[in-house]
Parts: C-alpha cells; sequence; structure tokens
C-alpha cells in the first residue's frame, strides 16, 4: 500500500507567497517614487525662476555694496557692470528731482534683463531715496527671475516668475 505524501506542493505555495510579499512591496515603493515624481517635476519651474531672482539679486547687491555703482549723487544716464559673464547696460534716471534729503523724490537703476544658465532670465530693478525720519538713503533692490529665457522660449508649459526684494540697510521701510 502506498502512502499519499500531504508535503507536495508546499515548495510551490512558498515561492507564490513570497513572489507575491516581494511584488506587493515593489508595487507600493513604485507608486511613492511616480508620486513624488510628479510633485517634484511640477515644482521644477519655480526653483528654476527663484533662482534667476537670486542669481539677479546677488548681482544688484554686489554692484552695490562692492562696487558702489549705483550712487543718488550721480546724474541720469547709463553705464555697464557684468552680470553672470555678461556686460548689461543700467539706466539711471531720476524721478520727482531724484534722491535728496528730506525730498520725495527717488533714483531708479534698471539693469538690462539677463539670461541666466539653465534657461531662465533675471530682470533687477535698484531704488534709491531717503526714507524720514532718519533721511538716511535707502536702497531696495528687487530681482524678478522667470522660468523662461528673456528672448521669450519657454522652458516649460507654464512661466513662472519669482520676486526677491532686499533693502540695504535692513532697516528701511519703502512707503
Amino acid at each position: 500500500m502506498r502512502m499519499k505524501s500531504t508535503k507536495q506542493g508546499i515548495a510551490l505555495y512558498f515561492a507564490v507567497l513570497v513572489t507575491g510579499i516581494g511584488l506587493t512591496i515593489a508595487l507600493g515603493i513604485a507608486e511613492i517614487y511616480f508620486i513624488e515624481h510628479r510633485i517634484t517635476r511640477g515644482l521644477m519651474p519655480s526653483f528654476v525662476a527663484f533662482f534667476a531672482a537670486d542669481s539677479g539679486s546677488e548681482c544688484g547687491l554686489f554692484w552695490h555694496i562692492k562696487e558702489k555703482k549705483f550712487n543718488y549723487n550721480d546724474p541720469p544716464g547709463s553705464f555697464t557692470i557684468r552680470c553672470n559673464g555678461m556686460n548689461r547696460t543700467v539706466t539711471h534716471t531720476k524721478f520727482g528731482g531724484g534722491a535728496t534729503p528730506g525730498g520725495s523724490g527717488y533714483d531708479v537703476y534698471q539693469v538690462q534683463p539677463f539670461d541666466v544658465p539653465g534657461g531662465s532670465c533675471a530682470r533687477v530693478e535698484v531704488v534709491q531715496q531717503f526714507v524720514p525720519p532718519t533721511l538716511q538713503v535707502c536702497t531696495r533692490i528687487r530681482s524678478s527671475g522667470q522660468n523662461k529665457t528673456c528672448a521669450g522660449v519657454v522652458s516649460g508649459p507654464v512661466v513662472v516668475e519669482r520676486t526677491l526684494t532686499t533693502h540695504d540697510p535692513d532697516t528701511c521701510n519703502f512707503q
């Protein structure tokens, strides 16, 4: 008489069980990866625009603090600075008589837009005025970065702009 073995197929059962558990874990990890990838891809234009604005802000701060090129005592006109390895023309305009102690005028320095590596654009504006009650010269550097080149070639389906504003000294409050 032959005895029937009840252990037949147990290896197949464990192989299917281990494969099923492994497949479940792999699918869970893949789902997390694809969700994170989609979120990151959606944020990329914002990152590009922010870092373009940061690049413009750093350029403006360098020429203001280190090189002292933005001087309200200078007559209106234009001069050249270098940002990201490119020469840029700066146009100096006086409004309301310009920045004078006790006056309501201010000086605006408009930097020619420049491309930032990575296919983005930075636009920088520097404004100087005397601010009451201390009558100190306050400088505001506003840099706007976009996730497209200055020529207008869009790097993605959405054009995103981020703006950074810096005050020097930091105690200045512009109206």
